[in-house]
């Protein structure tokens, strides 16, 4: 399970914003020991713009989808140039399902969850 094996994310979505759910699934994901990534197009002067941007830092281990599914195409593409294996989307996220079979395709697993109901508050 991705959950517990990838140490390095990225979290794709509106991560500075303390009232959206994906600050509280960058804020689980550290408190069990994972080094995340920041994603953010709209805020490249706190987070990073791109997941080649970030992957160039540390190599990213999985990808939390956490935004608009009409923008996870743009990232799933990213992932599969970058070869990164793993995917979690959380619910509401979900790309098109042709955009899933080709990250499949590549190789990529992905796993459908939230990250707040199935990794514990702290490990």
């Amino acid at each position: 399970m991705m959950l517990k094996s990838a140490a390095v994310w990225a979290v794709v979505g509106d991560v500075l914003n303390a009232s959206k759910p994906a600050s509280r699934v960058v804020a689980r994901l550290q408190a069990n020991n994972k080094h995340v990534h920041l994603i953010n197009p709209r805020a490249p002067e706190k987070c990073f713009p791109t997941l080649a941007a970030a992957h160039e830092v540390m190599p990213i281990e999985a990808v939390n989808l956490i935004i608009n599914p009409k923008a996870g195409p743009a990232f799933i593409d990213e992932m599969i140039a970058l070869e990164i294996p793993n995917l979690f989307i959380q619910p509401g996220a979900a790309p098109p399902a042709h955009v899933l079979e080709r990250a499949s395709s590549a190789g990529i697993t992905i796993q459908h969850g939230c990250v707040l109901v199935e990794l514990p508050e702290s490990s």
